[in-house]
């Protein structure tokens, strides 16, 4: 019981959950972290956190303690290239990838391309379908 109740008041501290996001190849380019003992690969480009394989978190206050710790290392601007986008911004749009990737039917063409999130200013605010539209519009 006693143990029960350290890791819960850890947790709280976010200390006993900690990503431990690791610059790979010291260049602040290529990154991982682990999360629930897999280590996932993330790479930052100017204004973009890709996070391979993201389909695979899906516990809404995981991902957002994940964003907080990216947009730490680097921050996103919004659409609107003045600010920044919010940690449930960012939130909302990789469950918006997960969403898709879980619908998708497993030989749909787009299921590869919403199995790993691209955290940057274009899909800002836009849910599945919407997304969806714009790249189909934009034949991708």
């Amino acid at each position: 019981m006693l143990k029960i109740i350290f890791i819960i008041l850890l947790t709280k501290l976010n200390l006993y959950n900690n990503i431990n996001l690791i610059d790979i190849d010291g260049n602040k380019t290529n990154y991982s972290f682990k999360y629930n003992n897999e280590v996932y690969h993330d790479i930052y480009t100017t204004d973009n956190w890709h996070i391979v394989d993201s389909y695979k978190i899906t516990n809404e206050n995981d991902i957002k303690k994940i964003c907080r710790i990216l947009v730490k290392e680097h921050p996103i601007h919004s659409s609107d290239k003045n600010s920044y986008r919010t940690i449930d911004d960012l939130v909302f749009e990789w469950k918006q990838h997960n969403i898709a990737y879980f619908l998708l039917p497993d030989d749909n063409k787009y299921k590869e391309n919403v199995r790993s999130v691209d955290l940057n200013p274009d899909d800002q605010n836009q849910n599945v379908i919407e997304m969806y539209k714009r790249r189909i519009e934009n034949g991708r």
